[in-house]
């Protein structure tokens, strides 16, 4: 079925060459000579609009020349002007190479490169031509030939056209929905203006710059259609990337193959279209011939009476006006049967549709067998006068908030900027213009929120609400919502935001604005979060993720960079919800395809905590290696957008997991790294941390230097955690000091660590800890083992039961909260040593009480000498312990 589906197209496509090419000027060639085989012009845009997909273009412009390996092709490069990178004939490798060194360019002469193209660059190929156009058919450069002319030109030509079509709207460039409809001709406009001649700006840009609005790329969409209409050739949609590019160049090649076979085993084929270049088109602007009965498209025909419309007054005075593109169905009295507008103003687009069905054109040609055609023309509804009578009122405000702007520049820190925008306020007041009153209520509340004003902010926006409720500006009055409901969840007012972005969600609907209901989905997401409500956050994330995934469902309202943004916020909230919930392999899912979209837009730092969440997840699901390499791009990342910080923390993550992986030197090498940095930051918990871990890589390697770690530890240690928190450290030191012949010391640190757990356990505030106590079994039995090498069997009897009584009374799943524990049993020596082990956390708790909470909890400035000091009596208090166990041994 699909390949008798192929072979259709592909002979409709060769009857309208060998039509199309009937009206094509006369060859001096007899038809001996003619060309037999395809020749292919590939056209490749490079203007700035593609530069988000030049390199998946250039992908996909290589793969169709490679397989196109027996057809003769060409290929131009062009933005506002053409390069030639081969012409027919030439070496394949040369070409290739050219095509992938391509860069962007500026402008786009889309409609000149097709004028070259038809008339210059075909010249001297007389037999069946084809054009493969990758762009978007935005022109805005073109000065040698108009649309219309070159429509009737490619008509004439012979030559089929196959663009492959490239939607790069929502990558290039979108329409701020900041800025309202309609003000880029109001008094906005005026405003910029005024101020370009002084060579200011007024905030963000307004008006929008020529080729990017999403009128013009209707207008190349249409453009698009007309020309293969006319030459027999056909539209291939491609998915703005590479994968989806390289399926529709596959997807030519497939057919340009097809039509070059046909051509060159079919005989009589071939002398219909040799036979084509001297034959005439009849009166009926069909070929009749050899049992031949093939559609010539008629040419536009004329409209006998579409008027220019006239704008309703209510939106007229709020600046909407403009073209509105309308496809005709008209039958063979010229009568339109149908009207559907596809672009243009939304608001303009049902008056453009009623005003149409009365539209008569002139009869066109028809074919046998067809009932009906097509036509495409534009409303044109023009800029209704009520505006020009208040011009020069406007010129006049304008010229007013300018100096104001002026004034502001020059003494910004004494002068309160919202004052522009109530003089602003007040001059539309007075010229009776509401809609620009709601505007700039709206820019006074997001002035007041940039300055965390939350009050005055919410009032103005209200007021901008209502202001675009009464003026027909549903949408914008639902963006209002939108940020209103923000403003009162970041504040905690969540019935208040639950409440506006319900409002939010019901206005959008109406427009069907998939991307704005996703990003308001996503907000009342983090709002169920907060609350502890993760079935509604589920729910509310998944759907934003699939709107997000629909596109901006036809509107030019959003920009490119705040839709990719967004939607990776809803993919992360999404995957950290299933993080939560226990879901890794779904929460892995949803990281992942959170970073394309982070990648297009160069958000580096929210890619690198991506990358360390993903990192973090496969190491999770033991997956080491790749957490290794996910770990490594997130450093990269980190160190590039200069937040060392987080660079010292995933350098931390890379020293464990190399740790763990068995690759001991490279784990010192990343923690030394993020050591350093703790260091200079003077983050004393993170030192001691980095530290402990430099401990246990050394010490699972027999390394002395583990003793030295955990004794630097220590100190620092001392600085922000209680004695009973450091039962840990105390462990890790008795553990190394057994390793390394110092079973007395050992000793004594395994006594320090249950007394330590011993205070937890009377700690209210410890009882978490206690709870998950039993990790430290490992560490009691080898004291009592420790105890027992050396004699001290009553001791080691003490220190079991101990452990027992601690283990009945805080299980893993409880707390000892409360519980009175046996006590533990020092000797002299060992009792004095305690004692000067817990002065010198004293000293090291008191200077530790001076950290800046402003400098995330680092050491005052000025305090570090203090530190060194008493950080250096702790360690040689600490080194000498087993010597002074040792001498109050042999004294005994």
């Amino acid at each position: 079925m699909r390949k008798a589906a192929k072979s259709r197209i592909t002979a409709i496509i060769l009857s309208v060459l060998v039509t199309a090419a009937s009206s094509a000027p006369q060859s001096t060639a007899s038809p001996a000579q003619a060309r037999k085989d395809l020749s292919v012009l590939i056209l490749i845009d490079v203007s700035p609009s593609a530069q988000y997909i030049l390199e998946a273009v250039k992908k996909a412009a290589v793969g169709l020349v490679e397989q196109l390996e027996d057809t003769d092709v060409s290929v131009v490069a062009f933005s506002e002007d053409r390069k030639i990178l081969g012409n027919f004939g030439e070496a394949r490798t040369r070409i290739l190479e050219r095509i992938n060194r391509l860069d962007v360019g500026t402008g786009s002469s889309v409609y000149d490169v097709l004028g070259y193209a038809l008339e210059d660059h075909f010249r001297t190929i007389s037999g069946p031509r084809a054009i493969v156009l990758f762009s978007d058919a935005v022109d805005t450069t073109s000065r040698k030939i108009g649309h219309s002319t070159l429509v009737n030109l490619a008509g004439e030509s012979g030559v089929a056209i196959f663009p492959v079509y490239l939607d790069t709207f929502d990558q290039y460039t979108g329409f701020s929905s900041a800025v309202p409809p309609g003000t880029n001709s109001v008094f906005a406009d005026i405003i910029q203006q005024a101020l370009k001649q002084r060579g200011g700006s007024f905030g963000r840009q307004l008006g929008t710059p020529r080729g990017t609005s999403k009128s013009e790329y209707a207008e190349g969409r249409v453009f698009l259609e007309s020309i293969t209409s006319v030459t027999g050739g056909r539209i291939f949609e491609a998915e703005v990337s590479e994968v989806g590019l390289l399926e529709a160049a596959a997807n030519v090649a497939g057919l340009l193959r097809e039509i070059r076979r046909e051509l060159n085993s079919d005989p009589e084929m071939f002398a219909k279209w040799s036979r084509r270049l001297t034959s005439i088109p009849g009166d009926s602007g069909c070929l009749h011939g050899d049992g031949w009965r093939i559609a010539k498209r008629p040419a536009f025909v004329g409209v006998k009476d579409l008027e220019t419309a006239k704008v309703p007054k209510e939106l007229g005075k709020n600046g909407i006006y403009g073209e509105v593109p309308v496809v005709f169905t008209i039958d063979e009295q010229g009568k339109v049967l149908q009207a559907r507008a596809f672009a243009g103003r939304p608001e303009l687009r049902p008056i453009a549709e009623a005003a149409a069905k009365g539209v008569q054109f002139e009869p066109p040609l028809l074919c046998d067998g067809e009932k009906a055609v097509i036509q495409i023309r534009s409303y044109t509804f023009d800029r209704p006068k009520s505006l020009d009578k208040i011009g020069k009122q406007r010129e006049k405000a304008a010229d007013e908030v300018v100096k104001a702007l002026e004034r502001l520049a020059k003494d910004g820190t004494k002068r309160d900027p919202a004052e522009v925008f109530e003089k602003a306020s007040s001059l539309y007041q007075e010229i009776g213009d509401s809609f620009g009153t709601a505007f700039i209520s709206g820019e006074t509340g997001l002035y007041y929120l940039r300055n965390k004003e939350y009050g005055k902010a919410i009032g103005h926006l209200q007021a901008a609400l209502e202001g675009y409720k009464a003026n027909g500006a549903g949408y914008e009055a639902a963006r209002m919502s939108r940020i209103i409901g923000q403003i009162h969840a970041a504040n905690g007012r969540n019935v208040e935001a639950l409440s506006s972005f319900a409002r939010s969600i019901e206005e959008f609907e109406e427009f069907e604005d998939h991307t704005s209901k996703a990003r308001i989905l996503s907000d009342l997401a983090a709002v169920h979060i907060s609350e502890g409500k993760d079935d509604l956050a589920l729910r509310a994330l998944e759907e934003s993720v699939v709107l997000f995934e629909m596109g901006t469902g036809g509107h030019p309202f959003h920009t490119s960079v705040s839709r990719l943004s967004d939607h990776a916020v809803a993919l992360d909230r999404l995957a950290n919800l299933y993080f939560k919930l226990g879901e890794r392999e779904k929460a892995l899912e949803h990281f992942r395809r959170a970073l394309p979209n982070l990648i297009i837009i160069s958000a580096k730092e929210e890619e690198a905590m991506i990358r360390q969440n993903i990192g973090s997840i496969l190491h999770s699901l033991e997956e080491r290696k790749q957490a290794a390499e996910s770990f490594e791009r997130s450093l990269v990342l980190y160190k590039e957008g200069g937040n060392s910080r987080r660079a010292a923390e995933v350098s931390r993550l890379l020293g464990n997991l190399h740790f763990e992986i068995g690759d001991g030197n490279k784990a010192i090498e990343y923690l030394n790294s993020a050591l350093k940095f703790y260091r200079d930051a003077g983050d004393p918990q993170n030192i001691s941390n980095v530290l402990k871990e430099i401990g246990l890589v050394f010490l699972a390697a027999k390394d002395q230097r583990a003793l030295a770690s955990f004794e630097e530890a220590l100190p620092f240690e001392a600085l922000h955690s209680s004695e009973a928190e450091m039962a840990q450290s105390a462990a890790y030191l008795m553990w190394a000091q057994d390793a390394f012949g110092q079973p007395g010391a050992a000793a004594f640190f395994g006594k320090l660590t249950a007394r330590s757990l011993s205070d937890r356990s009377r700690s209210r505030s410890s009882s978490a800890a206690v709870s998950a106590a039993s990790g430290f079994e490992a560490s009691f039995n080898k004291l009592a083992e420790i105890m027992r090498a050396q004699g001290r069997e009553a001791e080691a009897e003490e220190i079991a039961g101990w452990w027992r009584a601690f283990a009945d009374a805080a299980p893993v799943s409880g707390s000892a909260t409360g519980t009175e524990l046996p006590p533990i049993t020092f000797t002299a020596s060992e009792a004095a040593l305690a004692a000067e082990y817990r002065e010198h956390l004293r000293k090291m708790a008191e200077i530790g009480s001076q950290t800046d909470p402003a400098r995330d909890g680092a050491i005052r400035k000025g305090s570090s000498d203090a530190i060194d000091r008493a950080a250096g009596e702790f360690r040689k208090f600490l080194s000498a312990i087993p010597s002074r166990l040792d001498q109050s041994s042999g004294a005994g």
